[in-house]
């Protein structure tokens, strides 16, 4: 995966969210994407493993406050 551009889609169908979600993720800068068109994004399969890896139990919740 690491090596791999993802599209907003792509991204969303392997984290089992929404694109709506994957897109304001990137939007709030807790994916890091890169925007190649108007519309569309291209994410790095290193970068959506660092979000996983950020979010694992054990570690502040980027949904949680405090």
């Amino acid at each position: 995966m690491n090596g791999e551009l993802y599209t907003v889609s792509e991204a969303a169908e392997y984290l089992k969210l929404s694109t709506k979600t994957v897109l304001r993720l990137i939007s709030d800068k807790k994916i890091l994407a890169s925007k190649v068109s108007d519309r569309s994004w291209r994410i790095k399969g290193s970068d959506i493993e660092d979000y996983l890896k950020d979010t694992m139990n054990g570690k502040k919740s980027i949904f949680r406050k405090g």
